[in-house]
């Protein structure tokens, strides 16, 4: 009934889609909230599925949300798990897309509009498109200093206008659609059949780099990723804390231990490939910023240790390390296999 209403309200949006929302402990954004943040994208999905990581049974929030099933583990899984059961639960419901959400990302209504609109525009466009991505417009960003604001939405503005691509070729204008190495999950919609043709997410690696990994194997495949900077979803890219130096983006001892084991396990996994980031800039990055500049930098040098020592474990019996390759063409073959 909920499927039959959106495609009445919206004739121009025919794509079936459904969304994937993982919960861990949403009372800690505030019940109303949690429900509000769905309910912005569910109207225009057939299908919400929320997967729920949390100790407590939270059945009677997902109850609010008319066309949604409540997925719980009353435990926390990790992400990659959580999200690998909404795809699966999806793909055997018969849907072929599905867009991934965190549990505090939502959707301005006019944003979604374009997003959903441009992403079956571009699937007839490029049939080799598996993933699409908006813009993250972080709801905790600071407002921004009078002197980049002026230049960002008057000057750049004014310029173009006045000088048009003469402008654009001096500047780091972004393009509207730009074909990406990687995006984030939040509102991230990807082909089911694609996403078990390259290995799903990796449930070992639980909360860090889930993401960019499947990602990476997306690309190797062949297939391709694209961003939309016209559009965006509003999403929680976390705060930062004062230190000696510059401030620092704050991260738990949880999830900082993540960080470090799962970069470098990137890194041994995917650090010959031309396309992928530099893994051992960014570890250096984190150590310097954890392990040197904060106050608390011996703690995170023994957290450092003890992921190094998970990740010399992890390596030993990782598939894709003993291998030294991606099972590339494996992947296209399942992909045309699904897909005919």
């Amino acid at each position: 009934m909920v499927a039959y209403l959106v495609r009445l309200c919206y004739p121009y949006y025919m794509l079936p889609i459904v969304a994937i929302t993982v919960w861990y402990n949403p009372q800690s954004l505030g019940d109303t909230k949690a429900v509000a943040y769905i309910q912005s994208y569910a109207k225009r999905c057939e299908t919400v599925y929320i997967v729920d990581n949390s100790d407590s049974d939270n059945s009677h929030l997902a109850a609010t949300i008319k066309n949604s099933v409540y997925l719980p583990n009353h435990k926390n899984l990790g992400i990659a798990t959580a999200l690998n059961q909404g795809c699966e639960r999806a793909l055997a419901d018969g849907f072929t897309w599905a867009m991934t959400m965190d549990q505090d990302s939502h959707f301005d209504e006019e944003e979604l509009d374009r997003y959903l609109q441009l992403i079956e525009q571009y699937i007839s466009l490029d049939e080799t498109v598996k993933s699409f991505a908006p813009e993250q417009k972080n709801i905790d960003k600071p407002i921004l200093p009078v002197t980049t604001w002026v230049k960002h939405r008057m000057l750049i503005p004014i310029l173009t206008k006045v000088f048009g691509n003469t402008l654009r070729k001096h500047t780091n204008a972004t393009p509207d659609v730009a074909y990406k190495n990687a995006v984030i999950a939040s509102a991230n919609v990807i082909n089911l059949h694609t996403w078990a043709a390259v290995g799903k997410f990796d449930d070992a690696l639980f909360i860090d780099e889930v993401d960019f990994d499947f990602c990476v194997r997306l690309r190797a495949a062949g297939f391709q990723i694209i961003l939309f900077s016209t559009c965006s979803v509003n999403h929680t890219l976390g705060q930062k804390k004062r230190t000696f130096f510059p401030k620092i983006q704050y991260e738990s001892d949880f999830r900082l231990f993540y960080i470090f084991r799962n970069l470098l396990i990137e890194n041994k996994r995917y650090g010959n490939l031309s396309f992928v980031r530099n893994y051992k800039k960014e570890l250096r990055q984190y150590f310097c910023d954890y392990c040197i500049k904060d106050l608390r930098g011996i703690s995170h040098f023994i957290i450092f240790i003890r992921a190094y020592k998970a990740y010399r474990q992890f390596i030993k019996n990782d598939v894709v390390c003993l291998q030294k390759e991606l099972p590339v063409q494996k992947a296209q073959e399942q992909n045309n296999t699904a897909s005919s």
